[in-house]
């Protein structure tokens, strides 16, 4: 019999009409330095009207889900 655990976590979404790229700082590619491929800009909202000048709007899921087999339970 197979069981699952599902981990999910809601994040910010840049807003598209105010959203650039920019160079990641060097704190940011310390912190990212272990994703493949690597990263070399992000996309990051400006503020404007449509976003209430947060630079974001809207959310979006991130789900990870570990299906439990035999010989993982063991």
């Amino acid at each position: 019999t197979l069981h699952g655990v599902l981990a999910q976590r809601l994040i910010r979404l840049s807003c598209p009409s105010c959203a650039q790229w920019r160079a990641l700082t060097a704190e940011e590619q310390a912190l990212t330095r272990a994703v493949v491929p690597p990263l070399t800009r992000v996309f990051e909202g400006r503020g404007c009207a449509q976003c209430a000048d947060s630079g974001y709007r809207g959310r979006g899921a991130i789900t990870e889900l570990l299906v439990l087999d035999d010989a993982l339970r063991a």
